[in-house]
C-alpha cells in the first residue's frame, strides 16, 4: 500500500494533485496580478493628479508672495515720497523692518539719472540691467525680472516705478530673497520627497532642486488647453520619475515672463506601497502551496488507499482465492464496489 510521498507515483494521485494545485494556486496568481495592475494605475494616476495639484498651489503661492513683496514696495514708496533730498532713514517699526530683511536680500531707490541710494540692505552687485526708463510710469504694472547667473539659479528683481524724496520719478528695486520667493528653508511648501523646478516660458531654468536634463525641458510646453498634457514620465540616470507641471499668468498682474512649475517624484517613492507586496505575496503563495499539498495529501490517501485495497482485492479473485474479502467502512462509492467485490467472491465460491 502506497503512503505519504510514494502515492505520487500513481496517475490518478498526481492528477488529484494537479487539479488541487491548479485549483488553489491560479485563481491566487490571478487576482495578485489584476490588484497588483489595477493598484499600480491607481497609484500612477493619483500620483501625476497630485503633482499637478500641487504644482497649482505651488505656483498661485509665488504669485500671492509676489503680490506680497509688490505691497511691502508700496510701503516703501510711500514712506520716502516725503523724504528730502538729505533723509536716509525709513520711518517703519523694526518688526516690520525684520519681515522686509527676510522678504528682500536688498532695496535701493534708482532716479532717471541712475543714481542709486540703498533704503534696506544692500544689492550686490546690481542687475546688469534695468527696465527701460519708459516704463517708469506710476500707473504701470510693477515689473518682476530674472537674472540667470548658474545653471540652476537665477537672482529675482521687483521693480516699481514710483516717486521718490523729494518727488523725484524712479524706480524701487528690490532684490527679491529666493529662500521666501520660492518657499524654501523653514517655508517650504511642497510635500515630502517632491522636488522642484521654477522655469520662464522660454524655458530658461529659474530655479530648480534637481539637475533637470535637455529632453525634458523640451517635453514641458506653457500649454493652457489641457490638464491632460501637464503630466508626463522620464527616465535619467537609471532612475523613474513623475512630472507634473503647471503655468503660471505672471503677466496678469505684473509686467514680467510667465512662469511654468515643474515638480517631481521618484517613481520607486510613489510605488513605495507596493514593496511589501512584492515581499507578502511570494510568501502568502509558499503558504497556499503548502497548504494546497497538506490537503492534496489527505484527499488522495483518502482516494487511494481504498483503491489500493480494491486492487488487491480483485488480483486475488483473479487467483481463485474466493475467500479474500475486501473490508472497505469509507461510505461511499468505495465502500459499495468493496461489497459487490465480496458478494461476487462468496457466489464464485
Amino acid at each position: 500500500m502506497q503512503t505519504g510521498f510514494t502515492m505520487f507515483k500513481s496517475k490518478v494521485a498526481k492528477r488529484i494533485f494537479i487539479l488541487f494545485l491548479v485549483c488553489a494556486m491560479l485563481p491566487i496568481a490571478v487576482l495578485a496580478y489584476v490588484s497588483f495592475t489595477q493598484v499600480s494605475a491607481q497609484l500612477r494616476e493619483q500620483s501625476m493628479v497630485r503633482l499637478q495639484s500641487t504644482a497649482k498651489t505651488y505656483g498661485l503661492s509665488i504669485l500671492e508672495r509676489l503680490t506680497f513683496l509688490e505691497t511691502d514696495l508700496d510701503v516703501i514708496g510711500q514712506n520716502i515720497r516725503g523724504w528730502s533730498q538729505e533723509t536716509n532713514r525709513l520711518k517703519l517699526s523694526d518688526s516690520y523692518m525684520r519681515k522686509m530683511r527676510t522678504h528682500f536680500k536688498g532695496v535701493v531707490f534708482v532716479s532717471r539719472s541712475k543714481g542709486v541710494r540703498p533704503l534696506i540692505g544692500e544689492i550686490n552687485p546690481l542687475p546688469g540691467r534695468f527696465p527701460e526708463a519708459a516704463t517708469w510710469s506710476e500707473s504701470s504694472k510693477s515689473i518682476v525680472y530674472f537674472e540667470t547667473r548658474g545653471k540652476n539659479i537665477a537672482r529675482a528683481f521687483l521693480a516699481k516705478p514710483t516717486a521718490g524724496p523729494a518727488g523725484t520719478p524712479g524706480l524701487l528695486l528690490g532684490e527679491v530673497n529666493p529662500d521666501y520667493l520660492w518657499g524654501l528653508g523653514n517655508d517650504n511648501l511642497l510635500p515630502a520627497m517632491t522636488d522642484a523646478c521654477i522655469m520662464d516660458q522660454a524655458r530658461t531654468v529659474l530655479f530648480s532642486s534637481f539637475l533637470i536634463p535637455e529632453h525634458l525641458l523640451h517635453r514641458i510646453r506653457f500649454d493652457t488647453t489641457s490638464v491632460k498634457t501637464r503630466s508626463l514620465e522620464y527616465s535619467f540616470d537609471n532612475e523613474d520619475y513623475f512630472v507634473g507641471y503647471w503655468p503660471v499668468f505672471l503677466k496678469s498682474m505684473f509686467d514680467g515672463p510667465n512662469l511654468i512649475v515643474v515638480l517631481r517624484n521618484v517613481k520607486a517613492d510613489v510605488f513605495s506601497p507596493l514593496s511589501h507586496f512584492k515581499v507578502l505575496f511570494p510568501l502568502v503563495t509558499l503558504l497556499a502551496f503548502w497548504i494546497v499539498l497538506l490537503l492534496s495529501l489527505i484527499s488522495i490517501r483518502k482516494n487511494m488507499v481504498p483503491l489500493e485495497m480494491l486492487k488487491a482485492g480483485a488480483s486475488r479473485l483473479a487467483q481463485r482465492d474466493f475467500d479474500a474479502r475486501v473490508s472497505i467502512s469509507s461510505g461511499d462509492e468505495f465502500e459499495d464496489l468493496a461489497d459487490v467485490l465480496n458478494n461476487g467472491a462468496i457466489q464464485l465460491g
